[in-house]
C-alpha cells in the first residue's frame, strides 16, 4: 500500500503577523459583539457613508464638525489596503478590521463635538505619518522583508484602534473624555512613533533582525509606558490627595464590624424595599460616618471628597481618572467636586454610597449634600444611595419619592437579641448571688420594650449600670426604667449637677460645655489641661511632669467616649438636650464657648509661651506637658475669637483679647496685602475704634491664615511666612515642634529615645508627629509614626510648576498635571504671531468650500471660548453679516465664559456696529453676564475699564439679557451673594453702596432697605455667607443713612422712614428663610416686632412664620416670642384668623418637644423673670 505524501508550502511569515496581530486585537478589545459589528464593514466606502451622512446632519444644526480632517488618514489606508491585496485575498477580515473600527469611531463620536474633534485630529496626524504606500511597494518592491513591514503597520493601526474603541464606547462618554483622554492620548503618540520608525524602515534593506528588533521595541516600549504613567500617576494621585486631605471612614467602619452582636439587623436584608434596590449591584461600597463631633469641619463638600478618594482608591484606573479630571478648584467648588464624582461612577460600575447620621449634619450643608446626591442618582444608573437618618422634614421633602425603611418599627427583635446579649455580659463581670441576678434578669425583661426600636436607650441604660457595683444601687436603677431617652440623660444631668464635690462638679459641666461649644473635637490630653489651666501659675512653678489622668466616662458618665483619643458625646441628643435652655441645670453653651475662648488666651499669654525662652527651657516645658493644649489653642484660638465675639456679653473674651494682643503682637509688621481684603464684619469692625490693637490682631491673623491657605509655608523654613504672622510666637512655635522632633527622633540611643516616646506619650497622646506645614490639618492632628508622617510630607510638593516668570503659581505650584494645564491656558496662552499661523489654523477649523453663516458662526463662538483673537481678526467681515441679535448673544457669552483680553477685542468690534443707545447699556449689559458666569476677570475688567450708569442719569440701567431676563441691580446683588467667590461680592460692594444710595424718584426710600428686597432674601436661604454679606452690605448702607454722608446728601434722616421698609424687610425673612441672625439686626435698628403694613389687616411677622411647620420656623417663632411678638394678634384678611390655628403652631411640638400653649406660658413666665436666651438678644 502506497501513499503520496503532499508538500504543504511554508506559511509567509508575514501572514503569520497578520493573524498574531488579529488575535491579539480580538484578545485584548474582549467584547464579541463589538468584533462581530466590525468584522460587518468590509470596504472603505461604508465608512464614507456614515461620515457624510453625520456631516448632513450636523450642519442642519449649524455645528458642522470637520470630519474632512480624517481624509487624509482614510486616503493613505486605501493604498495600503491595495498594497496588502495579496494578504487579504488570503485574510478578508483583514480588511474590515481595518474598516470597521474607523467606522464605528465615527458613529460614537458623532453625538459628542469635543469627542469628535479629538478622534477626527489624531486621525489625521497619523495619517501624515503614513507613507504612500502604493508609490513606496513599488519603489521597493526588491525587499524581501517589505511584507514584514506592512505587518508592523497592520500591528500600529490595531494599536491605535484597540485604545480609540476601550475609551470611546464607554457610556457617559462625556464624563470620562476630559478624564481618560490625555493618558490614552499619550499611548497613541507611542503608537505614532511607532509608525513614524516604521516608515523609515521601507526606505532601508530591511532584514530578519530588524523585524524582530522593532517587534521587541515595540512590547518594550508599550510596558515601559504603562510603568512609568502609572508610577507618575501614583505620585500625582497622593500629591492630590495629601493637598485635599479628605476623610477616610476606615477605622469607624473597623468599629462599627467589630461591636456588630450577631443575630441583629438580620430583618433589613429580608426587607423587599431594600432587597429591590440593592438586586444587581456589585460590592462595590463608600461610606461617609457623619457626627455631630467633626460637625464645624464636615460639608457637602468634604463629603464628596471623601467618596471621590474613597472610590478612587480602589484602582489604579480610578486613581488615574481621577489626576486627568481634577481641576484647580476641585479642593473649594462643590459642583467640580460633583462633576469628578459622576466621572468616576461612571468609570467605576456598579456603586453603593452609604451616608450615615445624615441628620447630625448642619441643617444647610446637608440640603447642599442632599441636592447633589439626588442629582448624582439621577445621573448615574448604576448608583445606590442608602441614607441612615432620623426622619427630619427637610431631609423627607430632598428624597421625594424615594423608597424608605423605617428602622424603628422593625428591629423589636435585634434590639430583644442584643439586651439579651448585653444581660450575659454585663452580669458575667458582676458578683451577684443566685437570687440576686434572678431579680435582676426580671428587672432588665422590659428594657428591650422600653427601648422603642432605640439601640442607644439599650446602650445608655447598660452605660449607666456599668458605673454601678452595689446591688442596692442596681436595684434602685432598674427598678423605674427610665421612660424614654431623654428621660435616661436628665438623670445622667441630675446626678452630675448632684456632685457633691463643687470643684468635680464644675469639672464635669465645664468638659461637657467645652466638647459641645468647640469647634473640633478636643481630646483628652487637650481637655485634661483645660480644666486644669488656672492651676498654672508659670513655668518654673509647673515642671513636674502633667500625666493625662481624666476619665471623662468616670466623670461625666456614659453621655461620653473616647474614639481616637477625642472626647466626643455618644450621640448627637446628648448636646441637644444637654444645652437646651428648656430643662433645669442645662448648659449655657455661650457662656462656655466664651470660657472655652478665655482659657485658650489666658493659656497662650502663660510664661511657657514667652517668646524669649530659651531652648533648654522650651524643652523642659516640653517633657513638663505644658505643651498639650499648644496645637488645639494655636490653631483654634481665632476661630474661637470669632465666635464669641457674635455672642452678646463678650466683655471677658475683649479683656483677655487685649492683654494678649499686648503681649504677643508684633511691633514690626510688614504691611498688609490689601489685593484681597477679609471681610470685615461689624463685631470686628467697631473695635477698630476703641482697641486698635485687638482690631489690628484679628486683621492681620486672617490674613496671615489666608495666607497659609494658600501657600507652601512650613516650619523647616520660617522665613517666607515669620515676616507675615502677626504674632511674636513664630520661633517659639518653631522652637516647640523642633524640641519634640529631637525627643522623639534625635537621640543617638535607641532606650533614650524610647523613654522620652513613653513618657511624652503619657502626656500628648500617640498622635505626636504633626505636619510642618502650616496650611494642613494635619499639623495639629498630626500621625502616630514618624515613617507615616515623612510620607505625607513628600506629597505635600507641587512639582508642577508655572513656568511664566512672576507668576504666583511659578512658586507655589499645581497639585497635578491637568490643573498646570489649565492655568497656562486660562491665563498664558500666547498669541501665535508667525508667517502664515493664523491662516493655517483657519484652513483647519473652517470647512472646506463656501461656508455658510452658521457654520461661520459657531467657528467664531469656539474661537471666543479658547480666547483667540488673531484668528477672530480675520473674521470680523462675518461677524458683521451675523445679525444684531446673533452679535449681542455673542458677546454676552464672551463676557460670561471668555477672557478680559477677548472681551476688550469685542467691545471695539460691536462700536462699528451697533447703536449709541445699545453701546451706553453694554458695560451693565456686560457685568450682568460676567456676574453669570462666576467670570472674575471680566468682572472687574468692566468696573476698572467701563462706566456702568447712563451719561445724564447717574444710575444703573435695567437691560435685557438674551435668554434671561430684565434684570437690574438687585439681580446683581443677588448673584454676588450666591457665588461661592467672596471677591466677586468684595468688588461690587462699592458698587452697592453707589446705586442704593442714589435716588430714582421723588419718594426716597431708605438705602439698606432698597437692598432687602424679597428677591434678595430669598436668595440666601440655606447660605450663611449670603447672609453674612447682605448683613455687611445691610450695615454699611445704614451706617450711611445714619451718619448722614451719602455722596452728597445733606439729611438723608430727615427724608427717610426705616420702619416701614425694614418691617417689609422682616416679613420677607419670617415668609421665606426665617434667618434669626437677618431678623435680629432689623429688630436692632428699630423695627416694631408685630409691624403690620395694615394694622390689624395684615399679618404680623410671628403669623406670617407659623403658616409653615419645620425646624426653622419653631426657631423663628421661639425667637420672636422672646423678643415680644404678640401670641394673640389676628389677621382680617387670612383664612386663618389666630396664630395658634396655624400648622406650625399646630405642629410645633415635633420640632421643639412642646406645645405652642406650653410655649407661649414659659415665654411669658421667662419675660417676667427677667430671663432671655442670650443669642436672642
Amino acid at each position: 500500500m502506497s501513499s503520496t505524501a503532499s508538500v504543504q508550502r511554508p506559511l509567509d511569515p508575514a501572514i503569520i503577523g497578520f493573524e498574531k496581530a488579529m488575535r491579539e486585537f480580538k484578545v485584548k478589545l474582549n467584547d464579541d459583539a463589538m468584533y462581530v459589528e466590525i468584522l460587518k464593514i468590509r470596504s472603505i466606502d461604508q465608512v464614507y457613508d456614515i461620515a457624510e451622512a453625520i456631516q448632513a446632519e450636523q450642519a442642519k444644526t449649524g455645528h458642522l464638525r470637520h470630519l474632512a480632517k480624517i481624509e487624509k488618514y482614510l486616503e493613505r489606508m486605501k493604498l495600503y489596503t491595495d498594497a496588502i491585496d495579496t494578504f487579504v485575498s488570503a485574510k478578508p477580515d483583514i480588511l474590515a478590521l481595518i474598516w470597521g473600527p474607523m467606522k464605528l469611531l465615527i458613529q460614537w463620536t458623532s453625538t459628542l463635538s469635543k469627542s469628535q474633534d479629538a478622534i477626527a485630529k489624531i486621525t489625521a496626524e497619523i495619517g501624515d505619518l503614513l507613507p504612500e504606500f502604493h508609490g513606496m511597494t513599488a519603489l521597493f518592491s526588491h525587499n524581501k522583508r517589505l511584507n514584514d513591514v506592512m505587518a508592523l503597520f497592520f500591528q500600529d493601526i490595531l494599536d491605535f484602534y484597540l485604545i480609540s474603541l476601550r475609551l470611546f464606547s464607554k457610556t457617559r462618554l462625556k464624563y470620562v473624555l476630559e478624564a481618560l483622554w490625555p493618558k490614552e492620548k499619550g499611548k497613541i503618540e507611542l503608537v505614532k512613533s511607532h509608525i513614524e520608525r516604521h516608515a523609515t524602515l521601507m526606505r532601508i534593506e530591511v532584514r530578519l533582525e530588524h523585524i524582530r528588533e522593532e517587534h521587541e521595541a515595540r512590547v518594550r516600549a508599550m510596558e515601559h509606558f504603562e510603568k512609568t504613567e502609572r508610577e507618575h500617576m501614583r505620585q500625582e494621585y497622593h500629591r492630590i490627595l495629601t493637598g485635599i486631605n479628605p476623610r477616610f471612614y476606615d477605622s469607624k467602619l473597623d468599629e462599627i464590624a467589630g461591636r456588630q452582636c450577631a443575630g441583629t439587623g438580620e430583618w433589613l436584608l429580608r426587607n423587599d424595599k431594600f432587597g429591590k434596590t440593592c438586586q444587581g449591584l456589585g460590592k462595590r461600597v463608600v461610606c461617609a460616618f457623619l457626627t455631630h463631633s467633626f460637625s464645624a469641619s464636615t460639608s457637602a463638600l468634604s463629603v464628596l471628597h471623601s467618596f471621590i478618594f474613597q472610590l478612587a482608591r480602589t484602582t489604579d484606573d480610578l486613581q488615574g481618572a481621577l489626576c486627568h479630571s481634577s481641576r484647580q478648584d476641585l479642593k473649594s467648588s462643590l459642583d467640580c467636586a460633583a462633576e469628578v464624582l459622576t466621572s468616576l461612577v461612571d468609570f467605576a460600575g456598579p456603586t453603593w454610597f452609604v451616608v450615615d447620621g445624615l441628620d447630625e449634619l448642619d441643617l444647610i450643608e446637608r440640603l447642599r449634600l442632599l441636592s447633589q446626591l439626588v442629582e448624582l442618582a439621577k445621573e448615574c444608573e448604576t448608583l445606590r444611595i442608602l441614607i441612615c437618618s432620623r426622619a427630619e422634614s427637610d431631609i423627607e421633602r430632598a428624597l421625594g419619592t424615594s423608597p424608605r425603611v423605617r428602622v424603628d418599627h422593625s428591629n423589636s427583635h435585634s434590639i430583644e437579641v442584643f439586651v439579651k446579649y448585653e444581660t450575659t455580659q454585663w452580669l458575667s463581670r458582676k458578683y451577684f448571688g443566685h437570687q440576686e441576678l434572678t431579680e435582676i434578669e426580671g428587672l432588665l425583661a422590659p428594657l428591650a420594650s422600653k427601648a422603642n426600636g432605640m439601640f442607644l436607650y439599650a446602650k445608655v441604660v447598660f452605660s449607666c449600670l456599668d458605673l454601678l457595683s452595689d446591688v442596692r444601687e442596681v436595684r434602685k436603677e432598674l427598678l423605674v426604667l427610665p421612660k424614654d431617652l431623654n428621660d435616661a440623660y436628665s438623670r445622667i444631668l441630675q446626678r452630675i449637677n448632684n456632685i457633691s464635690s463643687p470643684r468635680a462638679r464644675t469639672k464635669a459641666r465645664l468638659l461637657l460645655g467645652f466638647i459641645g461649644c468647640s469647634p473640633v473635637p478636643l481630646t483628652v490630653y487637650e481637655l485634661d489641661q483645660l480644666l486644669t489651666i488656672d492651676l498654672y501659675e508659670g513655668l518654673e512653678k509647673s515642671t513636674n511632669p502633667n500625666i493625662c489622668s481624666l476619665n471623662p466616662i468616670v466623670l461625666c458618665g456614659p453621655i461620653v467616649e473616647i474614639a481616637d483619643e477625642y472626647v466626643q458625646f455618644v450621640h448627637f441628643t446628648v448636646q441637644e438636650y444637654f444645652f437646651s435652655p428648656d430643662i433645669a441645670g442645662f448648659l449655657d453653651k455661650p457662656a462656655m464657648l466664651l470660657q472655652l475662648t478665655a482659657s485658650c488666651l489666658n493659656y497662650l499669654c502663660q510664661d511657657h509661651h514667652s517668646p524669649d525662652l530659651s531652648r533648654d527651657k522650651i524643652e523642659k516645658a516640653t517633657m513638663s506637658g505644658l505643651y498639650q493644649l499648644h496645637p488645639y489653642a494655636d490653631v483654634m484660638w481665632y476661630e474661637l475669637v470669632d465666635k464669641s465675639l457674635a455672642l452678646h456679653d463678650c466683655k471677658g473674651v475683649l479683656g483677655m483679647l487685649e492683654k494678649f494682643a499686648t503681649e504677643r503682637l508684633r511691633e514690626d509688621l510688614e504691611e498688609m496685602d490689601d489685593s484681597l481684603p477679609p471681610l470685615e464684619k461689624p463685631e470686628i469692625k467697631q473695635l477698630e475704634e476703641h482697641q486698635p490693637r485687638v482690631y489690628q490682631l484679628l486683621m492681620r491673623t486672617s490674613e496671615f491664615r489666608r495666607r497659609c491657605e494658600s501657600s507652601d509655608f512650613e516650619t523647616g523654613n520660617s522665613s517666607g511666612w515669620k515676616g507675615i504672622n502677626p504674632l511674636r510666637t513664630s520661633d517659639l512655635y518653631v522652637q516647640i515642634r523642633e524640641a519634640f522632633d529631637r525627643l522623639l527622633c534625635g537621640s543617638t540611643t535607641h532606650s533614650q529615645t524610647y523613654y522620652s516616646y513613653v513618657s511624652l506619650r503619657s502626656m500628648y497622646g500617640s498622635r505626636m508627629f504633626k505636619c510642618p506645614y502650616l496650611g494642613c490639618p494635619m499639623r495639629s492632628r498630626g500621625f502616630e509614626s514618624n515613617s507615616l508622617r515623612r510620607s505625607h510630607i513628600a506629597h505635600h510638593s507641587r512639582p508642577w510648576k508655572c513656568d511664566v516668570a512672576g507668576c504666583e503659581y511659578a512658586e507655589t505650584g499645581f497639585l497635578s498635571r491637568r490643573m498646570q494645564n489649565d492655568h497656562l491656558d486660562n491665563f498664558h496662552r500666547e498669541d501665535e504671531t508667525g508667517p502664515h499661523s493664523t491662516a493655517d489654523k483657519l484652513t483647519d477649523i473652517i470647512p472646506l468650500g463656501k461656508p455658510d453663516t452658521d457654520e461661520i458662526e459657531a467657528v467664531f463662538r469656539d474661537l471666543i471660548l479658547a480666547d483667540r483673537t488673531e484668528e477672530l481678526k480675520s473674521l470680523v467681515d462675518y461677524f458683521k453679516n451675523f445679525g444684531s441679535d446673533n452679535q449681542k448673544k455673542i458677546i454676552q457669552e464672551a463676557a460670561a465664559h471668555a477672557s478680559a483680553r477677548t472681551v476688550a477685542f469685542m467691545m471695539d468690534l460691536v462700536k462699528e456696529t451697533t447703536t449709541q443707545e445699545y453701546l451706553e447699556k453694554m458695560p451693565p449689559t456686560l457685568l450682568f453676564c460676567a456676574c453669570k458666569g462666576n467670570n472674575l476677570e471680566v468682572l472687574e475688567w468692566v468696573l476698572k475699564n467701563t462706566n456702568l450708569r447712563v451719561p445724564g442719569w447717574n444710575y444703573f440701567p435695567r437691560v435685557s439679557i438674551t435668554g434671561w431676563r430684565y434684570m437690574g441691580w438687585d439681580d446683581v446683588l443677588v448673584l454676588a451673594i450666591e457665588s461661592e467667590s467672596r471677591r466677586m461680592f468684595q468688588d461690587l460692594l462699592p458698587e452697592f453702596i453707589v446705586e442704593f444710595t442714589t435716588s430714582r424718584s421723588e419718594t426716597p426710600i431708605c438705602p439698606a432697605a432698597r437692598a432687602m428686597t424679597l428677591h434678595v432674601i430669598k436668595a440666601c436661604a440655606g447660605r450663611p455667607d449670603s447672609e453674612e454679606r447682605l448683613q455687611i452690605l445691610r450695615d454699611s448702607l445704614h451706617a450711611l443713612y445714619r451718619d448722614d454722608k451719602v455722596h452728597g446728601h445733606e439729611s438723608l434722616s430727615g427724608r427717610y422712614s426705616i420702619t416701614s421698609y425694614f418691617g417689609h424687610a422682616l416679613g420677607f425673612i419670617t415668609d421665606t428663610i426665617c434667618s434669626i441672625k437677618l431678623a435680629k439686626a432689623l429688630l436692632g435698628y428699630g423695627v416694631k416686632v408685630d409691624y403690620s403694613a395694615g394694622g390689624s389687616t395684615y399679618r404680623t411677622p410671628l403669623h406670617r412664620t407659623l403658616r409653615k411647620s419645620n425646624p426653622q420656623t419653631a426657631a423663628m417663632a421661639r425667637f420672636l416670642l422672646y423678643r415680644d411678638a404678640d401670641p394673640e394678634s389676628t389677621s382680617n384678611r387670612s383664612s386663618v384668623k389666630l396664630i395658634k390655628d396655624e400648622v406650625g403652631a399646630r405642629e410645633i411640638s415635633k420640632w421643639i418637644g412642646i406645645t405652642w400653649d406650653e410655649l407661649v406660658q414659659k415665654v411669658k413666665e421667662d419675660r417676667e423673670a427677667g430671663i432671655c436666651p442670650p443669642e436672642y438678644l
